[in-house]
């Protein structure tokens, strides 16, 4: 039950910054242009930053390397598959785009710290750190190398993926705080504490131009999407790689980071991501609110399960 409390006290934040975004726009005071260029702000600027100041001060372990592999192929084959699944089922690329980065892409990084300190206490987060650090930046990539080869408008290739990747802020930036921190390249106090700054105003003020963005009617309109990415982002993926990460041996810590990564709801940036690379911008953030709202139960059953086992 702790663990429940913990993810509500995160989630409903989240919940409160998307209402005070809503109630802006339904009283007239933020455009739906401005809400664009805020949003084209977030994905350019203090998202970026953000990434960069994670990357930055990141303790890197590859101690637990048999953790760090599975983590990251277990990735890519739900990417995988979920594009291999979606793009044959859903006609329209922009939604099926935005639906496959739903049931992949989880809020690990900003759940997954916090449950593990309610778990484990302060100080005992290094294995999910280490699988934040690396699995973060993994999203983004796959994020892009999805965007750029289903919903632009100029035909894909390699090349056309490869510089969509390196001109991708959020990556380049991920990159750069990573060089900095293998290169011990120190930042003047002052430097980055506006980094920090600039950084803590991503998610904020993401979720304010999201909640500006929803519309109910579209969500009543998109809810056998919304069905399918929820039941896989919460559900299905948890259970299957948990299982599998329980049958590779991993207890503890280490199993208790993958599960987190696995069962955290789809993440805010998500939101950031589809909305300026051409995916469906409201569904992206319908799935944000829906699955954030039930992760609050299946992420408290998860938990007590594995303890229950005496797994974690």
């Amino acid at each position: 039950m702790e663990s429940v409390a913990v993810t509500i006290r995160v989630c409903l934040p989240i919940y409160i910054m998307i209402a005070v975004g809503y109630m802006a726009n339904r009283r007239g005071m933020v455009s739906r242009l401005t809400r664009k260029e805020l949003n084209t702000s977030v994905f350019r600027i203090f998202l970026p930053l953000l990434l960069f100041e994670n990357m930055y001060t990141s303790h890197l372990d590859v101690s637990n390397i048999k953790v760090l592999l599975f983590a990251v192929a277990s990735v890519i084959l739900i990417f995988l598959i979920c594009h291999a699944v979606i793009f044959h089922v859903v006609g329209n690329k922009s939604m099926a785009a935005t639906m496959v980065q739903g049931m992949y892409r989880s809020n690990f990084a900003l759940l997954g710290i916090a449950l593990t300190e309610t778990l484990y206490g302060l100080g005992e987060t290094e294995v999910t750190g280490m699988l934040v650090a690396v699995i973060i930046p993994l999203y983004n990539v796959l994020a892009v190398i999805l965007f750029e080869s289903s919903c632009q408008n100029e035909k894909t290739g390699m090349g056309r993926i490869v510089k969509g990747i390196l001109k991708n802020p959020l990556i380049l930036w991920t990159c750069i705080g990573l060089a900095f921190n293998l290169l011990h390249i120190s930042i003047p106090v002052a430097v980055n504490s506006a980094v920090v700054s600039l950084g803590q105003v991503a998610t904020p003020l993401a979720l304010f131009v999201m909640g500006g963005n929803f519309e109910a009617a579209k969500t009543r309109k998109n809810r056998k999407p919304l069905m399918a990415v929820s039941m896989t982002r919460l559900i299905i993926v948890p259970v299957l790689c948990t299982a599998m990460s329980v049958v590779l041996g991993f207890r503890g810590k280490s199993l208790y980071a993958l599960f987190l990564m696995y069962a955290t709801p789809t993440a805010v940036a998500s939101y950031a991501m589809a909305s300026s690379m051409g995916g469906d911008e409201d569904l992206a953030g319908e799935i944000v609110l829906v699955t954030t709202a039930v992760s609050m139960v299946s992420i408290g059953i998860g938990v007590y399960v594995l303890t229950a086992l005496r797994l974690i």
